[in-house]
């Protein structure tokens, strides 16, 4: 069953992660995805949904995701 976990990322980096989501999908298989909407954006905020087949393979990701917010 896949796992899921909800990161909030700035807005003006949403089209880093766009670029770069194929090449995190092909590596670990997991997925990023933007929910649409205004209630998934907080002020300078958006939320992302991280998808993987493990929660091992979305803790394996996050610490690229979190260096690539910095």
């Amino acid at each position: 069953m896949p796992q899921t976990q909800i990161v909030s990322i700035k807005q003006n980096s949403r089209g880093f992660f766009l670029r770069e989501r194929d090449t995190i999908r092909a590596e670990h298989g997991v997925t990023l995805k933007f929910p649409q909407g205004r209630d998934h954006q907080f002020g300078d905020y958006q939320d992302m949904v991280v998808t993987g087949p493990t929660t091992a393979s979305i803790k394996t990701v996050m610490p690229k995701i979190r260096s690539m917010m910095e």
